[in-house]
């Protein structure tokens, strides 16, 4: 009888070990031939969107055991030249008018510093532009398919970009106007980022989708 009963104890005990050794390892990477980076600028007094992205540009981050850890360590190259409106005129003015007008190589640079959250939460990105550098929020999420979204805007302002935004909005006049016949270009513009993930759980893989974004545009 007291067999039975230390028996059936030493099984309880070793139910949560047995559980634990069961759980699975995870590793997450960012797949860069899904990785997308999308941004919306605005024009007219209106605020009518106009969007956009960049078809070439590098994302790295090491492997990591988390989400939060893996975006941690990101880092990424834009090049500005590879503007992409769906309007090829508009896209050659862009480059020419703003990026070139800026100082250094024509690309945005940038890490994320700093992550909050798992699953979800908010990373501080450091982006590196006209010479300039600025820490812009960026909200994101995965959802259980592993596909990451990150969502944010900045102030081309902040970056020392007066001239190059002058020299748009004076490309741009005509285009910018809305109604009331007023030409406007905002400085705000939101960007966003899709990628897929891969989750690889002790040889079992997993996918999951991402994207990014930024620039004002005509």
């Amino acid at each position: 009888m007291h067999t039975t009963i230390k028996a059936f104890a030493l099984f309880i005990v070793l139910i949560p070990a047995l559980a634990y050794a069961q759980e699975p390892q995870c590793t997450y990477s960012i797949d860069p031939a899904t990785s997308q980076v999308e941004w919306t600028a605005f024009k007219t007094t209106a605020k009518v969107g106009v969007k956009g992205q960049f078809t070439k540009f590098t994302v790295t981050a090491p492997a990591a055991p988390s989400v939060s850890q893996l975006l941690q360590g990101l880092q990424f190259t834009i090049d500005t030249t590879s503007v992409s409106t769906g309007d090829t005129n508009r896209d050659g003015i862009i480059v020419a008018f703003f990026f070139q007008q800026m100082v250094g190589p024509a690309e945005i640079k940038g890490g994320i510093e700093k992550v909050s959250g798992q699953d979800k939460g908010e990373a501080q990105v450091r982006v590196f532009m006209n010479s300039e550098s600025e820490l812009v929020p960026m909200a994101y999420q995965v959802n259980p398919k592993n596909q990451l979204t990150a969502t944010g805007q900045l102030d081309i302002m902040n970056f020392g970009a007066g001239q190059a935004m002058s020299a748009l909005s004076q490309a741009c006049f005509e285009k910018h106007k809305g109604p009331d016949a007023v030409s406007k270009t905002w400085s705000e513009v939101q960007l966003k980022i899709t990628s897929t993930l891969n989750k690889d759980c002790s040889g079992a893989v997993e996918s999951t989708t991402a994207k990014a974004s930024l620039i004002p545009n005509t």
